[in-house]
């Protein structure tokens, strides 16, 4: 499916107190329609009434004899990714096709649902829900929505960060100056990066003398795109560690260290970067200095030359 569609966006105002307004992105490249698996378009509609509640529907053009196999397959995804349940399914009558609309939803929504269509989920205890929607056309969808809302990926909730703080008596149990803490961050739900996931680890070291925490992170990057998150992290001067045939690198580099070398390559936004620096800076205040300078210690070390006995 990759690269065959291209979702464009279309905006129809109400026309009347007793309309909502209306969103759709259709296909626009040369094979019609946002995937291989006939999904025709997504829409988002205003309540007429409630104006902060809208509907999502998705529209799919699909032949009547595959229309049941791919009406379950909308809903596991959509049940399983996005936690929608509460679905309302509407054949095209005696046409091919049928429509899916969850109710209740903030405009912002439309991006989980977006996502929801382009990862695969559990069927049962053998199978799986395959997807029915490219990654790109999810990139592009995100992408215009979050423009059109002016949100940034953390404020419509596609990224999280959580942060688990220490607090100062088990600082002093671990013999540390003060405490340490960490973040992770979760970009499942934003299709835009080559990181999946991000979690902070760390390790004592001694720094002039002072038991610190040198802190590492440990990223699973999206399918083959590891040597590519691994390179952008070299380049910056992070060294890392990457197994070839894997999806994970680990950074001898604090999280906030990580996400600027992301940016600089243009794999990350500027937004989220701020994101994450912020957040590094109330669990672990002063990190990026302390790792230096436990790396030029451990380097001075190896450098010394070893002292040689006097001649008798």
């Amino acid at each position: 499916m990759a690269n065959k569609y291209k979702a464009e966006y279309e905006f129809f105002p109400s026309e009347s107190k007793h309309e909502g307004d209306f969103h759709v992105y259709r296909g626009s490249g040369p094979l019609g329609g946002l995937s291989d698996d006939n999904l025709a378009a997504i829409e988002l509609r205003q309540h007429p009434y409630v104006r902060d509640q809208y509907s999502v529907s998705l529209s799919f053009d699909t032949p009547t004899d595959k229309r049941d196999y791919r009406i379950e397959t909308v809903k596991g995804l959509l049940a399983a990714n996005a936690g929608a349940t509460e679905v309302e399914v509407k054949s095209h009558g005696n046409a091919s096709g049928f429509t899916v609309t969850i109710d209740n939803m903030k405009q912002e929504d439309l991006m989980r649902i977006a996502v929801a269509l382009t990862q695969e989920a559990p069927k049962g205890k053998d199978g799986s829900y395959f997807p029915v929607m490219d990654r790109t056309v999810a990139e592009q969808i995100i992408a215009s929505e979050l423009d059109r809302l002016k949100l940034t990926p953390i404020e419509a909730g596609l990224v999280k960060i959580e942060k688990t703080e220490m607090d100062a008596a088990r600082a002093r149990d671990l013999g540390l100056q003060k405490p340490t803490g960490y973040i992770d961050v979760d970009f499942a739900a934003y299709p835009l990066t080559p990181v999946s996931f991000m979690r902070e680890d760390a390790h004592f070291a001694a720094l002039a003398g002072e038991t610190k925490m040198y802190m590492s992170t440990d990223i699973t990057a999206r399918d083959g795109l590891g040597k590519r998150v691994a390179e952008a992290l070299q380049e910056a001067g992070i060294k890392v560690t990457r197994s070839e045939f894997t999806p994970f690198v680990k950074a001898q580099a604090p999280a906030d260290v990580v996400a600027e070398a992301l940016q600089q390559a243009r794999l990350l936004s500027p937004a989220i970067t701020d994101a994450v620096k912020a957040a590094a800076e109330t669990v672990h205040p002063g990190q990026r200095e302390i790792n230096a300078g436990i790396d030029a210690e451990f380097a001075a070390r190896v450098k010394k030359p070893a002292v040689s006995a006097a001649p008798a």
